[in-house]
C-alpha cells in the first residue's frame, strides 16, 4: 500500500489510484516509431538495412532462378546427345592398288627320263637335252677349243648365234679354265668329276652360268644363259664322260 506525501491514503484514495493505473495501462504506449525517422536509434536503421538487403536478394533469386532451371536441363540434354562422326569420303575402287602377282616360271613339259641323249664319242662325253630342242655342232672356234656344240629351242631361227646352252671342249687345264672365269667359284663333284660353277655377266649385261668340268684328257665348259637357267640346271647334272 502506497503512502501519499501527506500521509497514508485512505481506502478511497488507494482505490482511485489503482483505477487510474489500470486506465493508464489500457492506453496505447508511445513507441519509438512515433518519433520522426531521423529521431530513431541507429539499431533501427541497421535492422531496416538488413531486411532490405535480404528482400532484394530474395527477389533477385526468384527472378533469375527459373531461367537457370530451364537452361541447365537443356545443357544436360545436349551433353547426352551422341556426337556425329563425319562420313568417310567415298573410295574410288580404281585407286586401290591390285595385289602384286608373282610370275610363275613355265614348267618344263618333259620329264628328264624322256629326254634325248647327245653323245660325242670324239671328245668323250654325253649329256641329255629336251626333245623339243635341237643340237648344232659348230666345230672348232679357236685352236684351244676344238669342239663347240649348242643346244637351243626348236623355234630358234639361228641356233649358232643364240647359244642358249653350249658345251665346249678345251685343251687347257682345269685350273687354267677356272682362272679365266669369275673369282667367286663354287666347287662341287659332278658324277665323280671335279667341277666348278660360276655366275658371270657379259659386256651386254647378260648373265650366264658356267660349269667347268675336269676330264681325263680334256676340260669341258658348260654354259647356260639366265633366260634358260631352269633347263640348264637340269641339263648339266646329266653330263658324263665316256
Amino acid at each position: 500500500m502506497e503512502e501519499s506525501e501527506t500521509g497514508p491514503q485512505t481506502p478511497q484514495e488507494q482505490q482511485a489510484t489503482e483505477n487510474q493505473q489500470a486506465i493508464d495501462a489500457l492506453k496505447p504506449q508511445k513507441m519509438p516509431f512515433d518519433k520522426k525517422w531521423w529521431q530513431l536509434p541507429k539499431s533501427v536503421y541497421i535492422v531496416v538495412a538488413v531486411v532490405t538487403v535480404i528482400s532484394i536478394g530474395s527477389t533477385a533469386y526468384l527472378f533469375f532462378a527459373p531461367s537457370s532451371k530451364m537452361v541447365l536441363p537443356s545443357l544436360r540434354v545436349l551433353q547426352a546427345l551422341p556426337t556425329e562422326t563425319p562420313a568417310a569420303p567415298p573410295v574410288d575402287a580404281a585407286s586401290i592398288p591390285s595385289p602384286m602377282l608373282t610370275e610363275t616360271p613355265t614348267p618344263i613339259p618333259y620329264k628328264i627320263e624322256s629326254w634325248k641323249t647327245y653323245t660325242n664319242s670324239t671328245y668323250g662325253y654325253s649329256i641329255k637335252y629336251s626333245p623339243d630342242w635341237k643340237v648344232t655342232d659348230l666345230g672348232t672356234l679357236e685352236p684351244k677349243v676344238p669342239s663347240y656344240v649348242t643346244f637351243n629351242p626348236s623355234t630358234t631361227a639361228s641356233p649358232s648365234s643364240s647359244l642358249s646352252v653350249t658345251v665346249a671342249v678345251s685343251t687347257r687345264t682345269f685350273d687354267d679354265e677356272k682362272a679365266l672365269r669369275a673369282t667367286a667359284k663354287t666347287a662341287f663333284t659332278l658324277n665323280g668329276l671335279q667341277a666348278s660353277k660360276t655366275e658371270e655377266k657379259d659386256s651386254n649385261g647378260n648373265i650366264k652360268y658356267n660349269v667347268v668340268v675336269k676330264g681325263t684328257k680334256y676340260t669341258y665348259i658348260l654354259v647356260g644363259k639366265k633366260a634358260h637357267q631352269a633347263i640348264f640346271d637340269l641339263m648339266y647334272p646329266t653330263f658324263k664322260t665316256l
